[in-house]
């Protein structure tokens, strides 16, 4: 930490729905026990650092510095860290600082425990020069991937790469992706890489042209637009799928609870639906649904660290393309803005060196 500047530029979000706030002189942190300090190279721009400024994220604080899809190179080890050295690059995850002793941490689904530590969120995280990262939620990164992509896959990638595991279908199952803006677009890829058959659902142009430039081993079997009716969407699944009566899993990726109830709609019985979107409003879920078509429902979490290697090496061995839309450090505020374009293509990352 000696040769470590002191301060550090960065930005913060100081009061909800308020402009992030311009630092030059932040404290540089120091690696806690089980951590490293990264030096930051690039930070993706989440849905959730959204719901986080308009206080709609439980637990969350302010001040803060956002960004929680963060890679960079490892200037500092904390005490007992032995597993990366610095100049390593390597990204890292939402989490931080989990108890390890609750029934949740016990269990090893340590993403659930209740007073970890949110990066972004109640903790400081990427959208500043240097910030922690707990190794348990942190990966090396190979030397053939460029920071500028990995960040998404930090949350985005990790997330949707794990909702897929989450459904529980064998391969070869037809799943839908509800929604193929960043994150569902990399589900699709995903998907089909895992050897699933892969129903895109999306009713937006940018997203459609993306999923139609995919190289065909990559690319949805079938796209649905939900604005051709529920009649449509059924005859299309059992036409391009020997006669199949709906998805054996559908991964809501969006927000709206249209969404919602298409997916249900094109379900198959005992079907599995992961939410991932995060509405405001309740989910409609009708009893019906769950207890005549046996539907499952679980929850899209970011992978624990195992997976979340497993994710990043899918990509590079797949050829996994990853869309950005990458800015400089002093554009946050134009980063924001296009945030809201309805045109937006792919994920948003924020250039911090």
């Amino acid at each position: 930490m000696d040769q470590l500047p002191k301060t550090m530029r960065g930005f913060r979000l100081e009061a909800y729905h308020q402009p992030y706030v311009y630092h030059t002189d932040l404290p540089v942190p120091s690696p806690r026990p089980g951590e490293v300090l990264l030096r930051v190279k690039a930070a993706g721009f989440c849905h959730s650092e959204m719901v986080h400024y308009e206080n709609n994220f439980p637990g969350g604080k302010v001040p803060v510095i956002p960004g929680h899809e963060n890679v960079g190179i490892v200037m500092a080890i904390g005490e007992g860290v032995t597993e990366f050295k610095i100049g390593d690059r390597v990204g890292t995850t939402l989490f931080r600082q989990t108890c390890g002793d609750c029934d949740v941490c016990r269990s090893g689904t340590t993403n659930l425990c209740d007073t970890r530590e949110n990066a972004g969120i109640n903790s400081d995280g990427g959208f500043a020069e240097y910030m922690r990262a707990d190794v348990n939620w942190t990966v090396s990164l190979p030397d053939e991937m460029q920071f500028v992509t990995a960040a998404p896959l930090m949350c985005a990638g990790s997330t949707i790469y794990n909702s897929i595991i989450r459904a529980g279908k064998p391969k070869g199952s037809i799943i839908a992706i509800v929604g193929t803006g960043g994150l569902g677009y990399l589900g699709v890829q995903f998907a089909k890489s895992m050897g699933y058959r892969v129903v895109a659902v999306e009713t937006r142009q940018p997203p459609t042209e993306l999923l139609l430039s995919l190289p065909p081993h990559l690319a949805p079997d079938l796209i649905i637009n939900p604005r051709d009716g529920i009649e449509s969407a059924l005859a299309s699944i059992s036409s391009s799928f020997d006669s199949a009566p709906g998805v054996a899993a559908a991964i809501v990726s969006t927000d709206p609870l249209e969404a919602f109830s298409f997916a249900t709609c094109i379900m198959a019985k005992q079907a599995t639906m992961v939410v991932v979107g995060q509405p405001r409003d309740p989910i409609p879920f009708s009893c019906n649904d769950i207890i005549f078509k046996d539907m499952i429902i679980v929850a899209g979490m970011p992978s624990l660290k195992p997976r979340l290697k497993e994710m990043v090496d899918l990509v590079v061995s797949a050829g996994v393309q990853v869309e950005v839309r990458s800015y400089p450090f002093e554009k946050v505020a134009e980063l924001i803005k296009d945030y809201h374009d309805p045109g937006l293509k792919g994920r948003l990352v924020l250039m911090v060196e």
